[in-house]
């Protein structure tokens, strides 16, 4: 085993530690190898550990379908956090946002933030056998940057919208069989909570698009039975490398196996998991808090483990299409018409967050400043100014794409019937979110055809996945990195859905990811906010949580009752992580 200091954060240059505190601190106590229960705990949704039964079978309900198993596949939510029992991270996120190691022991800087050296657990290896190291995390980071596309087109199933996430990225290096250094073109203090969202799959199944998308073999808890864009089924992998921290003769996981299935509307997952036809359920609380509320209430029957309101929908201003939202009395006039009060107290059932910011009151972003509420005699106003300089069009009408559900189909009206009031017409076209998604984030193209998208790109409590969204573009005009010539007019826009092209809104990210103290990261992010409000680019409509129910006569542990490193809590809810492999059932 390495010794302890490669576990800390120091500088590699200058041997003292991060000035960034935020940072430094808490990645040190993060990647700590000394495995012992977690000591931060919710009553809520952190438990005491109990004593572990192992065996069993689960199936939970969810709310999305499966698309593949490719780190391009366009898969969303809760589908993400089944195939997360297959494939893991070198990083996850802890309740705070800071990283908490998990494939990687550790991660150091140089005082510039520019050059980060990651170091690997020892012993692990994929489902078939294949070691986990440095060469297969550093063939993983090249095929999410786009450094293993082949020009001109010969291999474009390895292009996806990682490419523009890790567009910062210039070169990676191998140290040792367990450490490799990333060097980044701009400073990023934040980039090891950055590789959270990144799972690891073995060189077999990275060899074509065929097994990238169709043979999952990852490090994780679980592996794969069998699937279909509507289940998932994955059975217990028995070399798994993970022990019970409080329990270290305890291996896990603790399941035989589970099996996910889509069941999309939330009415039927909810009668499903009361009547105990399925173990487990997910309900977004941007549509289901009808049900939320009455499970709630059976107390009896099921437990309820939430989330905080770390979701931040937001409606996207197209303004590269030829819609209306390349002109400002456009964009203003829609984000004065958002009944945000109401949108909660009828869709939401007030178990929201009524939005003061486009993000949401924990986020390391959120500001006031700029952000528009609900005014309908302004709206009329900007629609006036609207008409008045476009002397061709007779009313401000744009289009969004909304899924077939009924939940969401009950939000989209809402909205259009809000709109409507301050004489504009919001169109609603039916469409599935693989349908839609695949078209607003087109890797070959680099387009984005719809007026307006309401999503919930935004969230958390940190920047690092925001950034993308605020940023114009991915690859900076001056950046040195090799891909930069085939990717930035295609892949570097692909997270701005709004196709704005402020480029001072950039300059505030950047400073922010290369502040060297937690508040003026802070001040920047700030600042950015308001600069997004007040120019109309986008806007929020509802914040909201995620809860996970288990019926009770399946008799199952509370999600996160077993810690990763000492004294630091995961989310216990989210809809694309859940640490499955400590889940018991007695």
């Amino acid at each position: 085993m390495r010794p302890n200091r490669e576990f800390l954060m120091k500088h590699t240059t200058m041997g003292h530690r991060h000035i960034f505190r935020s940072i430094a601190t808490t990645i040190a106590l993060s990647l700590a190898v000394s495995a012992v229960a977690a000591t931060s705990t919710s009553a809520a949704t952190r438990p005491a550990a109990p004593s572990a039964k192992t065996g069993g079978e689960v199936t939970v309900a969810i709310n999305e379908t499966f698309a593949g198993f490719c780190y391009t596949a366009l898969v969303a939510g809760t589908a993400l956090n089944g195939m997360s029992t297959i494939f893991e991270s070198l990083f996850l996120k802890s309740k705070t946002g800071d990283p908490i190691g998990l494939l990687a022991s550790g991660a150091t800087s140089t005082p510039d933030f520019k050059t980060w050296t990651i170091t690997l657990r020892s012993g692990i290896s994929y489902t078939n056998g294949q070691a986990f190291n440095a060469d297969s995390a550093m063939e993983n980071l090249n095929y999410f940057r786009g450094a293993k596309y082949v020009p001109p087109a010969t291999n474009l199933w390895t292009l996806g919208v990682s490419v523009a996430g890790f567009a910062n990225v210039v070169s990676i290096t191998k140290i040792d069989d367990l450490s490799f250094t990333v060097s980044l073109f701009k400073s990023q203090n934040d980039f090891p909570i950055m590789l959270s969202g990144f799972g690891m799959r073995a060189t077999a199944q990275l060899a074509t698009g065929a097994t990238c998308s169709g043979t999952p073999i990852g490090t994780g808890p679980f592996t794969m039975s069998s699937w279909s864009s509507t289940e998932l089924i994955v059975v217990k992998n028995p070399n798994y490398w993970r022990r019970d921290p409080a329990r270290p003769s305890l291996k896990l996981p603790l399941l035989d196996k589970i099996s996910f299935i889509v069941v999309a509307e939330s009415s039927q997952r909810a009668a499903a998991v009361r009547k105990k036809a399925v173990d487990m359920a997910f309900f977004t609380g941007r549509t289901d808090n009808t049900y939320i509320a009455d499970l709630e209430q059976r107390k009896s029957v099921v437990n309820v483990y939430k989330s905080p309101n770390l979701f931040y929908p937001s409606l996207y201003l197209n303004q590269s299409n030829g819609g209306p939202f390349s002109d400002l009395n456009a964009r203003l006039a829609v984000v004065n018409c958002i009944d945000r009060a109401n949108f909660n107290k009828v869709r939401l059932k007030a178990r929201g967050e009524t939005p003061t910011s486009v993000l949401g009151s924990l986020n390391i972003g959120y500001s006031k400043k700029g952000f528009t509420p609900f005014n309908p005699t302004k709206s009329k106003q900007f629609v006036a100014s609207y008409l008045a300089a476009n002397p061709g069009k007779t009313s401000l009408t744009f289009t969004v794409p909304f899924e077939s559900a009924t939940q969401v189909q009950n939000n989209a009206k809402f909205l259009q019937e809000t709109f409507a009031k301050c004489g504009i017409t919001m169109n609603i076209l039916t469409e599935e979110q693989a349908v839609w998604a695949g078209k607003a984030y087109n890797v070959v193209t680099g387009k984005q055809p719809y007026d307006a998208l309401y999503t919930a790109g935004l969230t958390d409590v940190v920047a690092v996945g925001n950034f993308a969204i605020f940023a114009t573009i991915q690859f900076p005009a001056d950046s040195p990195n090799p891909l930069k010539a085939f990717f930035r007019n295609t892949l570097g826009p692909l997270y701005n859905l709004n196709r704005h092209t402020d480029t001072s809104i950039d300059d505030l990210l950047w400073q922010g990811r290369a502040a060297s103290t937690k508040a003026s990261s802070k001040a920047a992010y700030q600042a950015a906010t308001q600069k997004i409000q007040e120019q109309g680019v986008m806007t929020s409509i509802a914040n909201f949580g995620w809860s996970l129910v288990s019926n009770k006569k399946s008799k199952l542990s509370a999600p996160g009752s077993i810690a990763i490193v000492k004294g630091q809590a995961t989310q216990p809810v989210s809809p694309s992580w859940t640490d499955w492999a400590g889940l018991s059932k007695g």
